[in-house]
């Protein structure tokens, strides 16, 4: 547990409090990073701490070449020696010096003969108890029930390696570091909070810490009443695992970007096909797209297994096959569906790869395959109900195969449980596709109008933007639209022009195509009337 006690070893002394180091009785001259490295290396002296472990102590959330901690450690090595600090090969560094007599007990990592764990391959966290702030004991049950459940829906996404129950439960009612927690547990992310009853009301606050930089990524307060308790704790429970499951996604996309190339395994590279497939997206930009589908087969080569690489290749070529950029969308398609079914090979239980074959069937070359697609997606939601992302493509789903009602509901849902979700604007397109398809063409407008906000270069949103706005009858903005999503996607929009559009009902792909031409200007305005 880190503590602001000195840290004292032969004629040296650490200060965490003062930030100094004393070298013989003086202040040695001492840069804040080589510091903040030596404390870094003294709070895990009894393992090897990797390299880029340490990047992101010292250097949180900056992209900083290895050679900026190479120039610290040769620094520590002329004040302390230059067997303080130990390089093992292809690891990292470890702080060797033995600690002054009768210092042991104050030196961290001292925790009663528990050995630090390592990292494990994926993103991983620890959901401590939370904190009854009521003098009732009754409430125990309730605020349990709250962890538990978090633990238990968390568990649903095999992205992330959660701490079971019992574990986590060791540490009820103890004031203890997370930093402690997860290093003793092995975790990356600890998960924290409070719960407090007052009458027939109760307020839940959470917070999520990324332990290894002390830096918090999320936190939330949920106040509720109490009128039926159980549907209560499903709430906050919902909410707060829909909320900080993508927190620590983009926390994992953010890192894998900040790695040197040399130095990615195979989930790294997988973590990172996934930010680039993403900000393909985002971007509406192929060549991300491309490097992408490189990175995830460079991810393959490594681990054969990778369920993540897979699922990045069978999403990248549902882009290829959607916005009609392969050069083969037969071939495409079917080295993405056999993507998909690799990864639901690797795990079963993981909705992820269920989500990337119901997009793919939606998308399937010569006649869409709606209703098989739909299969998977409902297959995806109850592995994972709060799974944000199976929320968006399932309520899209829904939506064109008839159900419009039932997918705005799974959008809504999408949007209210992560407001703060990067990818919340596919989430919004989505949902003014959904309106269309009930006529509520203000409705359409506005979210079309929010997603184009968030990424200006997503194509559906202007798609949709001149679907509203012909709706309306404001021709004008609808052309402007019309144009902005023609210069973006000019396959995936020529191909909607000619009828291609994935919708179930005949009569709704009727009227997405003459509002569209009447929006590209190939058809008089009059010959979207009948379909108001």
């Amino acid at each position: 547990m880190s503590t602001n006690a000195p840290y004292r070893f032969g004629q040296f002394e650490l200060n965490p409090r003062t930030r100094q180091l004393i070298v013989d009785g003086r202040p040695a001259v001492l840069g804040a990073r080589a510091f903040d490295v030596l404390l870094a290396l003294i709070e895990r002296r009894d393992r090897v701490v990797a390299k880029d472990e340490l990047l992101d102590i010292v250097w949180p959330g900056l992209v900083v070449e290895e050679n900026n901690l190479q120039v610290q450690v040769s620094t520590l090595r002329k004040l302390l020696g230059i067997g303080a600090i130990a390089t093992v090969p292809g690891r990292g560094y470890q702080f060797t010096l033995p600690p002054s007599p009768n210092e042991e007990s104050s030196m961290v990592g001292d925790t009663s003969g528990t050995p630090d764990l390592g990292l494990p391959g994926k993103p991983s966290i620890a959901v401590l108890p939370f904190a009854n702030m009521t003098a009732d004991a009754d409430d125990e049950y309730f605020i349990d029930g709250v962890t538990e459940d978090i633990i238990t829906e968390l568990s649903r996404f095999r992205s992330l390696f959660v701490i079971a129950r019992n574990s986590s439960f060791s540490y009820k009612g103890k004031s203890i570091d997370v930093r402690q927690v997860a290093r003793e547990l092995g975790v990356r992310y600890v998960l924290e909070g409070s719960a407090r009853k007052v009458s027939n009301r109760v307020r839940v606050t959470g917070q999520l810490v990324d332990a290894m930089t002390g830096r918090h990524i999320w936190a939330e307060r949920y106040d509720r009443t109490l009128a039926d308790i159980f549907a209560v704790q499903e709430e906050i429970t919902q909410g707060i695992v829909t909320a900080i499951a993508p927190e620590i996604e983009v926390s994992e996309r953010q890192k894998a970007r900040r790695r040197r190339p040399g130095s990615l395994n195979a989930y790294e590279i997988a973590v990172r096909a996934n930010a680039h497939v993403w900000d393909a997206v985002i971007k509406s930009d192929r060549s991300l797209r491309d490097q992408a589908y490189r990175e995830a087969k460079e991810a393959l080569a490594i681990d054969p297994k990778s369920a993540r690489a897979f699922n990045v290749l069978a999403f990248v070529q549902y882009l290829n096959v959607s916005f009609r950029t392969a050069t083969d969308l037969e071939a495409a398609w079917t080295e993405g569906m056999s993507a998909a079914s690799f990864a639901i090979e690797q795990d079963s239980s993981d909705s992820e790869g269920y989500l990337r074959k119901g997009l793919l069937l939606s998308v399937a070359p010569g006649q869409y395959r709606l209703n098989d697609a739909l299969i998977n997606l409902r297959a995806a939601h109850e592995l994972n109900s709060n799974d944000v992302n199976v929320l968006t493509v399932l309520g899209w789903c829904e939506a064109i195969t008839g159900h419009p009602a039932r997918g705005i509901e799974y959008l809504l849902q999408a949007i209210r449980n992560a407001p703060r979700d990067p990818l919340r604007f596919a989430a919004r397109a989505n949902l003014a596709t959904a309106y269309s398809l009930v006529k509520d063409y203000g409705q359409t407008v506005r979210f079309a109008l929010l997603a184009a906000n968030e990424a200006p270069n997503f194509a559906l949103s202007h798609v949709m933007l001149a679907i509203g706005y012909v709706g309306l009858a404001d021709l004008e903005s609808a052309t402007t639209a019309f144009n902005n999503a023609r210069r973006l996607a000019p396959e995936y929009v020529e191909s909607r022009l000619n009828g291609s559009v994935p919708y179930q009902n005949l009569s709704d792909r009727q009227a997405f195509t003459a509002f569209l031409r009447v929006a590209a200007g190939l058809d008089d305005p009059s010959a979207a009337d009948a379909h108001r």
